[in-house]
């Protein structure tokens, strides 16, 4: 008898085991989906609906888009040096990032990104941004510049634009 209780038991142990185990693999199931469905959402929102190209750097995992076929505000602007931060949100709240950028016939010649973040994330993502962004903006005109991603930050290059609109504003002549 003392036999078939503890056969009983290990059973029964046997048993919670394949069912922790199954709980554990449906658990992890719904963590992958989770960050799968969080990686195309962020894809999503950082990529326009529009038909304007993208063109992609590889090796800095950079999204540029360009509006060649219908540029917004398209304009000339005074040569000259304009400085303005941009702002954007993040999952902590609001961030802000200070952009200097020296214009000369309507064409970026330099570029200075100031990390004004104040949340370690934030600055952490600034910092990746500040070290990758000028291969897409020098020499580019300024009509054309709206960063959607660079070094996997999609939110830092918000702020960026945020900057360039205010910056097109002032230059305008």
């Amino acid at each position: 008898m003392y036999m078939e209780e503890q056969t009983n038991q290990n059973n029964k142990t046997g048993s919670s085991k394949v069912g922790l185990a199954i709980v554990g693999i449906i658990v992890i199931a719904f963590i992958g989906i989770f960050a799968y469905q969080s990686q195309t959402m962020t894809q999503n929102t950082t990529t326009s609906p529009q038909s304007n190209p993208t063109t992609t750097s590889e090796s800095t995992g950079t999204n540029v888009t360009t509006n060649d076929e219908n540029p917004t505000q398209e304009g000339t602007y005074k040569d000259g040096k304009y400085t303005a931060v941009g702002n954007y949100t993040s999952p902590g709240g609001e961030e802000e990032l200070g952009v200097t950028l020296t214009v000369a016939s309507g064409v970026v010649t330099d570029a200075i990104v100031e990390v004004k973040a104040t949340r370690p994330i934030s600055k952490a993502r600034q910092t990746d941004f500040a070290a990758n962004y000028k291969t897409q903006v020098i020499g580019k005109n300024i009509d054309e510049i709206q960063l959607t991603k660079v070094s996997g930050s999609s939110l830092s290059p918000k702020g960026f634009n945020d900057a360039v609109t205010q910056i097109k504003a002032e230059a305008q002549s």
